[in-house]
């Protein structure tokens, strides 16, 4: 009895299956020929070659195919080449290829203690030599004595004096300018200015 109860349970099971399957097979069908796929705005239908014919009659601006092709592009312009400006991070000092006038009277004393290792440097100092006064019928002046007020201003010479390889001078200056010195401690560098002189004296 339960043989047959089980027997009659399969088979009710495989006849339901079997109906859902052709019901099934029936909706995923393939869509006759003469159907195609049309967008209209709002929606996506499906229509029949007769609809599509009455459509573009009745209202063509609601019928378009759902793929377009793509819009061309706009015309590239071509670009404009300015040329390059020159641009200067810095501006350069010119440099003058003329070679430094040295003052001719220079008078040198105890050179027997110039430094063994000296090395040449080229300073300025005041010029020896007074200027000529501005001023009508008074002839020479003197830097320490302006009697007459209008004095021109004196100008500098450049002289080559030795010094050590080493160190940084502290530099006095004294007599309104005409007396300079190099002090490097135990070197010094003295350099007087005078009648028309520059007299160096080396002291260590």
């Amino acid at each position: 009895m339960k043989k047959l109860v089980a027997l009659t349970l399969v088979a009710t099971l495989l006849a339901v299956g079997s109906q859902y399957g052709n019901a099934k097979s029936k909706q995923t069908s393939q869509i006759p020929a003469e159907v195609g796929f049309f967008y209209v705005p709002g929606k996506m239908q499906v229509v029949s070659h007769l609809e599509e014919a009455r459509l573009q009659k009745e209202k063509p601006e609601l019928l378009e195919v759902a793929f377009q092709a793509p819009l061309e592009a706009p015309p590239v312009e071509p670009l404009t080449i300015y040329p390059e400006q020159p641009t200067s991070v810095y501006s350069e000092q010119v440099v003058s290829s003329t070679p430094m006038q040295l003052y001719h009277r220079v008078e040198v004393e105890d050179r027997h203690n110039i430094h063994p290792c000296a090395v040449t440097k080229i300073v300025s100092v005041l010029d020896p030599c007074p200027p000529t006064c501005c001023a009508t019928n008074c002839g020479s002046c003197d830097s320490c004595n302006n009697s007459c007020g209008s004095c021109c201003p004196q100008g500098c010479v450049f002289v080559q004096i030795c010094v050590p390889p080493y160190g940084c001078p502290e530099v006095k200056i004294s007599r309104h300018g005409s007396k300079v010195k190099y002090d490097y401690g135990s070197y010094e560098v003295e350099l007087t200015s005078r009648n028309g002189v520059v007299e160096v004296d080396y002291d260590d």
